[in-house]
């Protein structure tokens, strides 16, 4: 018994009446206070109108009464509503208990629906056992409930105790339940023929399918229960007027009855149980031991012919009378090895000389390749064994251990589907979860679209998605063509079917439980849409679904580990009896019982003969694409629109693949995150292509200058902005000079109409975060963990930790960037520089490549002769030495040299470099400022900050390269830009 068997029944609590209105007591104190305050008024002031606040003691009192009925009823008011509510969500929960045990009472008594059903495994036929109870449902009425409710409190009320009792009364009885009886009391049936005989059999097919033919034989009146002669039991037309009795086999002891009379007096002794049937499908329990349903019972009849139909249908299940699972005996008829070139030989033999029985139906040579699926899978006691999808599935269940012959099975099936179909018939799609090895020798037959090996977490969702595309495709094309079903689709099927065969199909659904649900859907679907599923499994209990069993009616179990895996595949236990030798030995159920088969082994020229027995012609559609490859030349991308191509998109869930493409003007600005050869810079060379980009070269005074120069509006649009490693150039940025980026790129990115911005980064780091917002398009490469990739914006289940090169995610799919044979970078480099080194963009089909100068390809700064030149330097003598061998005269001051603005200049004097520490150009108050008027300003080696305090201004001047001397040259009117003092080198080469 289960657990549940001891769970306490369910229980409602009844709603608590309505509070009685609390007891408010008369205001002594707020009546009497005002009258002693005026008197004590009166008494010391002697006022006769002080007399007057003593009429608010009666006044406070009124209103006081007054306010407590107000109060009073409002609080009844608020608690009838409160308990109206309760009641109306106590009597929607016991509606809800009560759908729960009606539900459960249903599945536990299956009833004449059950009965009716016959489905070729039905774990609830023939399990009774004879002398102990036998459960038959009369039909649907009132049942008293397990539900439990509280005792309704005592109120005075009248409509609260109403309702109350209401709720009591609902909760005690349990409408359209199953009306059970014990059969074994015996069962009369009384009222006009046409009623009462239809009611009887719908008690006696209950009875056909809880009793097992070994045990029951059945006594009949032939004048009404003619149609019992076709069950699979042992049956004798000598039964009493209107009775079937079912006796023991043996004894001959009587069991149970059934008998059907127009009167209850004609009724037998021995039928305790009498329902009286009338017009209106309703029946009355007249006599019951147990009283079993206080009122009307709606029942259903069975007709004559649906009675015969399913009682021939049951003898077929049972073999005609023979025991299922006995199949020892046909152990020693078979064959030790079948091999499939000469089973296929013979199968074409037979069929060619008489119709093939392949199941129920009749399969011959010309509708082999069309409507069905039928072929040889081996042999038996009998000869071939058939196997049809099509008529006997619509899906399979394979089960054996190791070793068992399960690859063998799957391999000779697939060729024996495909002999003598074309891939315009039918197509298979191969899922082997160990690595590959059983099927991949079939991916070069003309019916294979695809072989899938081991799956990780991308592909399974790959699976999933391609999977439920393949089902709307099909019911789309039906409904195109207005048909319901493929059977529907005419001589030429709409489109293939399609098997889908598994191997492992327990270790696939254990590492990822999703593909459970498009599996389940794809059982309940395949039938109609031509989808058949074949599932091959070591240990089929708890994997496979009952959703899935239920469509699987074809069961092949070779050898298994224990009888309960034998039972769950082929309801016998003999599979687990199999020998270990010869391999391929099974337990075979379809329709009808099941027997033990010798599965065919097919060689190497078997497949070889199915790819050359199949006639050429288009290849079939596939139903999943190849995963993308980790190398795609930029030159095999077909785009003929507008934007930029950079890779390939993966779309499963339409079945195809198709061109990435960038749309600056569409997608806005885009960033790229993605970790250390990840692709961030081969995508840069594909997009640095397009005529109309600008590749900024790396390093922090190359992508300062670049986005200045935006800024200054020296780019003009419509251009895209190439920028690498922006989170590399922030880390090298002190606070000042990031928060300073920061904002120009969010000007650029805001305010710039016709630039849009590519930046690429290794991770989204705090600084990035405020850009990331302005970035509409989003391309996410490879990261390092999880966590990183949410950080970029990606989601959880898009986490690919093993993606190659250049893969990576976009607008939501899958894709891999393309492969540039040499990056544009190292193949045709364009520098264009400005007056300041930065780039002025002319009209090009080659993408310029901004490159930051480097301080040693940088030209040494020459004074201007007609220029004089103050100079701040943290070392004043080596910048005096850089300066001199000019054309200016080089002073060198310090802090007794006097204040500077007192040096007179001689006429004809050549113009001078005055040089100075900082320190010393601040003790001369005003002297830095006063010459500057006539002088342009060099600030060497000096910090950003010492060089905005000499000039008093509080832009900063741009960055250098790490480890780079900084030199400013701030000219009259113009920005300050880099410039380099002659060093030893210098002097050497000149």
């Amino acid at each position: 018994m289960s657990a549940r068997a001891f769970d306490p029944p369910p229980s409602v609590s009844l709603p608590s009446p309505p509070a009685p209105v609390p007891t408010r007591p008369f205001p002594v104190l707020a009546t009497v206070a005002p009258v002693l305050v005026s008197l004590g008024i009166w008494a010391v002031t002697e006022t006769p109108f002080a007399l007057l606040f003593a009429m608010l003691g009666p006044v406070v009192a009124v209103a006081s009464l007054g306010d407590g009925a107000v109060q009073s009823r409002r609080h009844r008011r608020t608690e009838r509503r409160r308990f109206d509510d309760d009641c109306h969500r106590t009597a929607d929960a016991i509606g809800v208990e009560h759908d729960r045990e009606r539900a459960a009472l249903q599945r536990r008594h299956l009833g004449l629906a059950g009965a009716l059903a016959c489905p070729a495994r039905d774990p609830t036929r023939w399990v009774a056992v004879p002398g102990e109870a036998v459960a038959v449902v009369l039909g649907l009425g009132v049942q008293p409930s397990a539900l439990r409710v509280d005792r309704a409190p005592t109120v005075s009320d009248e409509t609260v105790a109403r309702a109350l009792r209401l709720l009591q009364e609902q909760a005690l009885w349990l409408d359209d339940a199953p009306v059970v009886v014990d059969a074994r009391a015996g069962i009369g049936v009384v009222g006009p023929p046409g009623i009462a005989h239809p009611i009887a059999r719908s008690l006696a097919v209950q009875l056909a399918h809880a009793l097992p033919p070994a045990a029951v034989h059945w006594r009949y009146d032939p004048a009404v229960w003619r149609w019992a002669s076709r069950l699979p039991h042992s049956t004798a037309p000598d039964g009493a007027a209107g009775e079937l009795r079912a006796v023991r086999r043996g004894s001959g002891e009587s069991i149970l009855a059934v008998s059907v009379a127009v009167s209850a007096d004609l009724v037998p002794g021995d039928c305790a149980v009498v329902l009286r049937v009338g017009a209106g499908a309703l029946g009355v329990l007249s006599e019951s031991p147990d009283d079993a349903a206080p009122g009307p019972i709606r029942v259903r009849g069975v007709t004559a012919w649906e009675a015969e139909a399913w009682a021939e249908r049951l003898a077929r299940l049972a073999g005609a009378g023979a025991a299922p699972g006995t199949i020892d005996g046909q152990r020693a008829s078979l064959p030790a090895m079948v091999e499939l070139a000469p089973l296929l030989a013979d199968a074409v033999g037979a069929a060619g000389a008489s119709p093939v029985t392949a199941g129920p139906q009749s399969v011959s040579p010309a509708s082999l390749s069309l409507a069905t699926l039928a072929c040889p899978i081996g042999r038996d006691a009998d000869g071939i064994v058939w196997v049809d999808l099509v008529a006997d599935g619509p899906h399979a269940l394979v089960a054996g251990m190791t070793g068992s012959g399960k690859s063998e099975l799957l391999t000779s099936w697939i060729l024996s589907m495909a002999t003598g179909r074309t891939p315009e018939t039918v197509t298979f799609l191969l899922i082997d979860f160990k690595g590959g090895a059983t099927f991949r020798p079939l991916a070069a037959l003309p019916h294979c679209v695809g072989v899938i090996t081991d799956l990780d977490g991308g592909e399974a969702a790959r699976a999933l998605d391609s999977l439920r595309a393949e089902l709307r495709h099909r019911e789309r094309e039906l409904a195109r063509l207005g048909r319901r079903s493929i059977d529907d689709a005419g001589p030429r099927p709409a489109f293939p079917r399609l098997v889908i065969v598994v191997d492992e199909y327990a270790a696939m659904i254990a590492e990822f439980p999703e593909l459970a649900t498009v599996f389940g859907d794809i059982a309940a679907r395949g039938r109609s849409l031509g989808v058949h599923l074949v599932l091959c499994t070591q240990r089929p209990g708890g994997v496979v679904r009952d959703g899935v069993l239920a469509n699987a009616a074809v069961r092949i179990s070779l050898r298994v580990n224990n009888r309960a895996d034998s039972i769950a595949v082929v309801d016998v236990p003999d599979a687990a009896e199999l020998p270990t030798h010869p391999a391929g030995r099974a337990v075979f159920s379809a329709v009808g019982p099941p027997r033990l088969v010798q599965v065919a082994k097919a060689a190497t020229s078997d497949l070889e003969r199915a790819i050359a027995d199949t006639p050429s012609g288009r290849a079939p559609r596939r139903p999943w694409c190849d995963p993308l490859p980790a190398l795609i030349p930029l030159a095999d991308l077909q785009h003929a629109g507008p934007g930029i191509p950079f890779g390939l998109t993966d779309l499963p869930h339409e079945q195809r693949q198709q061109a990435a493409v960038y749309h600056p003007q569409e997608h806005g600005h885009l960033v790229v995150i993605g970790g250390r050869r990840s692709g961030k810079s081969t995508l840069l060379s594909v997009l640095a292509a397009d005529p109309s980009a600008v590749r900024v070269g790396a390093g922090v005074e190359a992508v300062w200058d670049a986005v200045e120069a935006v800024l200054r509006r020296e780019v003009v649009g419509p251009r895209l902005l190439l920028l690498d490693d922006l989170d590399s150039v922030c880390a090298k940025l002190d606070d000042d000079y990031r928060h300073r980026f920061i904002e120009m790129l969010t000007h650029v990115a805001r305010d710039t109409a016709g630039v849009q911005l590519v930046i690429t980064a290794q991770r989204a780091t705090p600084a990035l975060q405020v850009l990331l917002p302005l970035f509409e398009a989003r391309l996410t490469l490879r990261l390092l963990d999880r966590h990183e990739h949410l950080l970029a914006g990606g989601d959880a289940a898009s986490f690919l930790p093993n993606l190659p090169p250049g893969g990576g995610h976009w607008r939501g799919d899958r894709v891999q960037v393309a492969h540039l044979p040499q990056p544009l970078s190292e193949h045709q480099p364009l520098v264009v520089q400005g007056v300041r080194g930065v780039a002025v963009v002319p009209d090009v089909r080659v993408a310029p490549v901004v490159r930051g100068e480097p301080a040693a390809d940088r030209p040494a700064f020459v004074p201007r002769r007609d220029r004089d030149y103050v100079v701040a330097a943290d070392r004043p003598a080596e910048c005096a030495a850089a300066l001199r061998g000019g054309e200016h005269t080089v002073i060198e001051l310090g802090a007794g040299s006097g204040d500077p603005r007192q040096l007179s200049v001689a006429v004809g004097e050549r113009h001078r470099i005055l040089v100075a520490d900082p320190d010393a150009w601040q003790s001369w108050w005003g002297a830095l400022g006063a010459l500057r008027a006539g002088a342009d300003l060099i600030v060497d080696g000096c910090t950003a900050a010492d060089y905005r305090q000499l000039t008093r201004d509080r832009a900063l001047p741009p960055p250098f390269e790490a480890g780079t001397r900084t030199t400013w040259l701030v000219e009259a009117g113009a920005p300050p830009c880099r410039i380099r003092l002659r060093g030893p080198a210098d002097v050497s080469s000149s």
